[in-house]
């Protein structure tokens, strides 16, 4: 089964097993939304499947006044995939001004998210941060787009798969909605290209996207 949990300032939460199901194509799928104390709301929908591939959606709100730290992980493994496979990664993010005052998404390290393949780190981000404002209250901004790939994996054996992203956003109802994949293409596999991916203000826009299964 796939692991996931996120992360608000200091405090660390596992999704819980009985967060995933399985759909009728096999995949397990995660749904989840968390609030606490009136600090923070985490919400996000999480597909991932053995072809395989993880591909998320989520949003993040900061209701206090200061700036706070959160982070998102995701792992799945899978049976032995071996030769010389494919891996691509993708990211797009937006960000949504609660009050007017200005936002900030800056991540936590060099790069936003990185997607670790194997030991392949696809380093897969938007830059290095957004800032923006004063503006009007609840306005919306795209924040980046990033994509790597396909590029051709390490020679061996694949089981495992991971997704990491760590940022900093500003506080006053500040929300920050991030969506991405990880893929591991067999040789000479073509992906379909990938879905566009509509950013909806302080919801999770969950791109969704997937081989044609014969």
């Amino acid at each position: 089964m796939p692991s996931a949990w996120y992360q608000f300032n200091n405090l660390r939460f596992d999704i819980p097993s009985n967060a995933w199901m399985q759909d009728s194509n096999g995949d397990w799928v995660c749904n989840f939304r968390d609030q606490n104390n009136g600090n923070y709301l985490v919400s996000g929908n999480i597909d991932i499947n053995g072809d395989p591939q993880i591909i998320y959606g989520i949003a993040a709100t900061n209701f206090t006044n200061s700036v706070a730290t959160f982070a998102f992980g995701f792992s799945d493994s899978f049976p032995v995939l071996s030769g010389l496979n494919e891996v691509y990664g993708s990211m797009s993010a937006s960000v949504t001004d609660g009050t007017g005052d200005g936002i900030s998404l800056e991540p936590t390290a060099s790069k936003l998210q990185v997607t670790d393949l194997n030991g392949t780190n696809m380093g897969v981000d938007v830059g290095n941060g957004y800032t923006h404002g004063p503006g009007f209250p609840g306005e919306s901004y795209d924040a980046g787009f990033d994509s790597r790939g396909p590029v051709p994996g390490p020679l061996g054996d694949w089981t495992q798969m991971n997704s990491e992203l760590s940022f900093t956003l500003t506080g006053g109802s500040d929300v920050a909605t991030m969506n991405g994949s990880a893929v591991i293409l067999p040789p000479q596999a073509v992906p379909e290209p990938a879905s566009a991916v509509l950013l909806v203000p302080g919801l999770v826009g969950f791109a969704v996207w997937r081989r044609r299964r014969s």
